[in-house]
């Protein structure tokens, strides 16, 4: 019902602003003019004989080899532009530097600074009920006491 009366009423503006406001006063909406006809200016649309004029000169074969130049040129600088980005991201920095995480990356930054040498460790047949944490924990504590060493050396 709404959707019906907001139709309505725009097309009753519509009709207003199309046909009755151009013969009536600018000042006074209350006055209307009797012998009212277009003036013969607005009768052409300057857009419409603009485009025209564009048109006319985009036909012509130099204007084509222009167009076409222009269009070669644009897309090799933005080709040339795509090879040139480079491109950093660090996980680092999504981290909150209070997490476990963050403080992770931290120390890695601090005790490697220029990375280190990766190292995995694949463990398997590890009985985790058993002893076998024990020695696991004195592997990571050899793992540190080397990295400590490593580093008073070098300061």
């Amino acid at each position: 019902m709404l959707l019906k009366r907001f139709r309505l009423r725009i097309s009753h503006q519509i009709f207003f602003f199309n046909y009755s406001i151009p013969r009536r006063n600018a000042c006074c909406l209350c006055c209307r003019h009797r012998n009212w006809s277009p003036k013969v200016g607005s009768r052409t649309s300057l857009l419409t004989s603009a485009f025209a004029a564009y048109a006319r000169c985009l036909t012509r074969p130099p204007a084509k080899l222009l167009v076409l130049a222009l269009c070669a040129g644009v897309t090799g600088v933005a080709v040339w532009g795509n090879v040139l980005l480079e491109q950093r991201f660090d996980v680092a920095w999504f981290m909150p530097p209070d997490s476990y995480v963050g403080r992770w990356f931290a120390k890695n930054r601090q005790l490697f600074p220029s990375g280190g040498d990766r190292v995995i460790l694949y463990l398997h047949g590890l009985d985790y009920a058993g002893g076998d944490l024990e020695r696991l924990d004195g592997l990571v504590r050899r793992l540190e006491n080397q990295v400590r060493r490593r580093k008073r050396s070098a300061i």
